[in-house]
């Protein structure tokens, strides 16, 4: 009986305008450029076309599949830092959680992940396009990786640096780091092992939230008409009393 071949691990660093695959079986880089006609902004054009250069990429290269822990760079996140104190007063758990939520309504894609690291003072919170690394995810997943964590570069700290991106330095140590970091881990898992990015949940809360103002539009719109014909109908028997008055 032949045994499973066991996956390699290996570390996906993404961008603005590349992705840099880590093999650290031997320690290698290969970088993707991302061509401009299908990614520009941090927004995928062509997600099919994204998907066959990648496949393009992982054949020519010849990367076997892997266990793939993804790091996103500073300038594909968005991040801001919620003070728990305003002006020596602490902040309750409905203003934070509502400060948190306004963040994260500006960030300017539809599919919003994010992750919170909190310290003392104040809750960093850390944001991406989830549209953007779930198609890399997929293009990898579809010839056979497995993608574990994404994670924030910022939440490595100051003893690794991106500040000049990544080199084998950096990228050997990000990925010894990476498994102590799974509690800012941009993906979540559900029932049945399924991994999918933490915007799922807030689309399907931001989906939950419309149904309910669709709701109660409606019933007010049917309370109006109920209203109206209630008027209606009074000033039909005050009209028909008034008339049997004067006769």
């Amino acid at each position: 009986m032949e045994k499973a071949t066991k996956k390699e691990a290996a570390l996906i660093y993404i961008d603005r305008n590349s992705l840099t695959y880590y093999r650290d079986a031997i320690g290698t880089l290969l970088v993707f450029p991302y061509p401009q006609e299908i990614i520009r902004d941090l927004d995928v054009l062509s997600e099919d076309a994204l998907k066959s250069q990648l496949k393009a990429f992982i054949t020519a290269n010849k990367i076997p599949a892997a266990n793939i822990s993804i790091i996103l760079a500073e300038g594909v996140v968005f991040e801001k830092v919620v003070q728990l104190q305003n002006k020596n007063t602490p902040l309750t758990s409905e203003e934070k959680d509502e400060t948190i939520q306004r963040f994260i309504d500006t960030v300017p894609f539809e599919s919003v992940a994010y992750t919170k690291v909190p310290s003392e003072k104040d809750i960093k919170v850390i944001a991406a396009n989830s549209d953007f690394f779930t198609t890399i995810m997929q293009a990898f997943e579809q010839e056979k990786f497995s993608v574990t964590t994404v994670l924030p570069a910022s939440v490595f700290g100051k003893e690794i640096s991106f500040a000049g991106g990544i080199n084998q330095t950096v990228a050997k140590t990000a990925f010894q780091k990476a498994d102590t970091l799974k509690q800012y881990n941009l993906l979540v898992k559900r029932e049945g092992g399924i991994v999918i990015p933490q915007a799922h949940q807030i689309l399907q809360d931001k989906q939950t939230d419309k149904k309910r103002l669709f709701l109660l539009v409606g019933v007010f719109i049917f309370l109006i008409i109920v209203l109206v014909i209630v008027i209606i109908l009074s000033m039909g028997t005050s009209q028909q009393s008034l008339q049997q008055s004067i006769k």
